[in-house]
């Protein structure tokens, strides 16, 4: 069987250097397992020995990573009873995770669970297993039971968590596995081969939204919202299959939308099978679990669907840890609703009750992962403000580009830089940072940094995550704001990066008003004036107009000058090639250079540049 980037296989004896390396001798992989480590190469034969007998009598399979061929990991599926079924394990080796390898075996696990007649399919996990218990709910599951146990290995007791989700009885038109084929079985890690299989959108949706007087603009929802939100689940691989919306004087304290239109939400869920219900507007913990309990799916709301995609988008280190701080912080408020079905005295004061020690214990794990990630990305600020300082030292300008997402913030890098960022019509396509140089005339060149996308509603602790990236547009020279002139609604989305330019502190920063898409503009007269600029990124029609602009910002008064060095000051020349743009150097009765130099430079060198003046007072004349 196959997903888009994993083989799912029977083991071969060759694979246990793979498992060894990637899975047996990890124990970050082992600690929420029933399994020892394994230390010993003798021992991971053995091992791999007994995985081949006990994969040949049940559905357990050893999972491959379709790029390298790799061994990661291994994933099972059983029938409890008939109709039932559950994942019986899904491990992957720590280097595999976070790059949604997990979201695509469960995916597969449960659509062939459907076709051998399952209607209801579950998951466990242990209660500490945050990151796991994360996967489970952002693929519709919800919580049904928990339960202590024992670690055999050392007697320590955890607690067990048992997650449940309906399965849809229909097939959708295309499938998340196929049959592995003749040429892969044959050829097993040469991967160049194989079809791009195409993924299933197996979560559907049915989108709510509520507006009411007492909430303010931007927690309520309204049609372009419900709109984006739409486009947002698309973007996580979903689809929409109702719109519930709602207007009200105040929401509801327990279920946001009472207790009547919960009742037809549920309707809707069960006539279009959905598995899935998102609110566009934020839902407190609390409300999030009862909605969960009464519609009996996953209920998200608009902050956790732009999480998943964040995290489905990041690829870097740096983006990989904003991603997962922004979704700690998220989690953290939560557990107390994870935790609730423990308590067992009604109305006690605070987290009284036997999950509390539990409950403390999660939030602690979960500040500690906090705070560390935290400090890596301290780190990370401090690189930035390393390369910042050369970059001011060296007086070269940097311009971010910021906008709403998907206004065409990477078609413009790669039309100026080349840069080849990939630049799809979808929300949040482009989350890491992406820095080139451009040189805009013979006298500057600049550092072009790309940015994640703007969006409405956007989650504070995204955006604090998100700091060690976005702090760039307050150290930057220049801001161009790319709007999409396509959207009937790009006044409201420009208003939201301004807003958000503002909470950056970079509000100062010069900037240009860059119109995109101007191609697709149907107005008579499109946006003009000073500090606006209309084009299109895609057929590179205004183009010129734009690096004239960035010129004309930036100016800061360089110029091409020959400089007569003798050679008793020949150091000179390593500072020129620090601190400016050296074109040649030819060496005669002096070293003569040819560069573009800042009037600071020109200033320290005086009399060493050709027709160099000293400076004068408009009363020395």
């Amino acid at each position: 069987m196959e997903t888009r980037d994993l083989i799912l296989d029977k083991a071969r004896f060759e694979d246990w250097e793979d498992l060894y390396r990637n899975v047996w001798s990890r124990p970050e992989t082992a600690r929420y397992m029933l399994w020892a480590v394994t230390d010993i190469e003798e021992e991971a034969r053995a091992r791999m020995e007994r995985t081949i007998s006990w994969q040949r009598g049940h559905d357990v399979w050893t999972v491959y990573e379709k790029s390298s061929g790799q061994a990661i990991g291994w994933a099972g599926l059983a029938e409890l009873s008939p109709g039932i079924w559950q994942e019986t394990s899904i491990a992957l080796g720590p280097d595999f995770v976070g790059r949604g390898f997990g979201r695509q075996i469960l995916g597969l696990l449960m659509e062939l669970a459907r076709e051998r007649g399952g209607t209801e399919f579950r998951c466990s996990a242990w209660s500490e297993n945050t990151a796991s218990k994360a996967l489970i709910t952002s693929c519709g599951f919800t919580l049904a039971a928990a339960g202590p146990c024992i670690d055999r290995r050392n007697g320590r007791p955890y607690v067990l968590e048992i997650y449940t989700r309906k399965l849809p009885q229909q097939a959708g038109n295309t499938r998340l596995y196929t049959p592995i084929s003749p040429q892969f079985k044959q050829k097993r890690g040469i991967l160049t081969c194989m079809p791009d299989i195409e993924k299933t959108q197996f979560n559907r949706a049915v989108l709510v939204g509520l507006n009411a007087f007492s909430l303010s603009r931007e927690e309520n929802a309204d049609e372009e919202s419900m709109e984006e939100l739409a486009a947002l689940l698309e973007t996580a691989g979903g689809e929409t299959v109702g719109v519930v919306t709602q207007s009200k004087d105040s929401p509801d304290p327990r279920t946001f939308i009472g207790e009547g239109k919960v009742a037809e939400v549920k309707q809707l869920v069960e006539a279009t099978d959905a598995d899935l219900v998102i609110f566009d507007n934020p839902l407190s913990p609390s409300q999030q679990r009862n909605l969960a309990e009464e519609l009996k799916v996953g209920v998200l709301d608009r902050s956790a669907l732009i999480l998943d995609i964040f995290a489905q988008r990041a690829r870097t280190r740096e983006g990989r840890l904003q991603v997962e701080l922004a979704q700690y912080k998220y989690l953290l408020p939560r557990l107390l609703g994870m935790w609730k079905h423990l308590e067992r005295q009604e109305g006690a004061i605070g987290t009284r009750g036997p999950g509390e020690t539990q409950l403390e214990s999660d939030r602690r794990v979960l500040r500690r992962k906090i705070a560390k990630l935290e400090d890596e990305l301290k780190n990370v600020r401090r690189v930035r403000a390393t390369q910042r300082e050369r970059r001011i030292k060296n007086e070269v300008p940097v311009v971010a580009i910021v906008g709403y997402t998907n206004a065409g913030k990477s078609t413009l890098l790669n039309y100026l830089t080349g840069a080849d960022i990939p630049a799809n019509n979808r929300l949040f396509d482009t989350l890491d940072t992406t820095t080139r140089t451009l040189e805009i005339s013979d006298t500057c060149t600049v550092l072009l940094s790309d940015t994640v996308g703007f969006i409405r509603k956007l989650p504070h602790h995204l955006v604090e995550a998100f700091k060690a990236t976005l702090e760039e547009l307050e150290y930057a020279d220049l801001l161009l704001h790319v709007i999409d002139a396509s959207s009937p609604q790009w006044r409201e989305q420009a208003q939201v990066v301004d807003q958000l330019i503002h909470e950056l502190g970079a509000e100062q920063t010069p900037r240009i008003e860059v119109f995109n898409k101007c191609d697709l503009w149907t107005g008579d007269i499109r946006p003009h004036g000073e500090g606006k600029v209309s084009i299109s990124a895609k057929t590179g029609e205004g183009i010129p107009d734009l690096l004239s602009a960035i010129g004309t910002a930036l100016d800061n008064g360089a110029r091409r000058v020959t400089i007569h060095l003798p050679y008793d000051k020949g150091g000179l020349l390593d500072r020129l090639y620090l601190e400016a743009k050296v074109d040649n150097v030819d060496y005669g009765q002096t070293i003569d250079v040819t560069a573009i130099c800042t009037p600071k430079v020109i200033g320290q060198l005086g009399p060493l540049v050709e027709g160099w003046k000293p400076h004068k007072e408009f009363w020395e004349d």
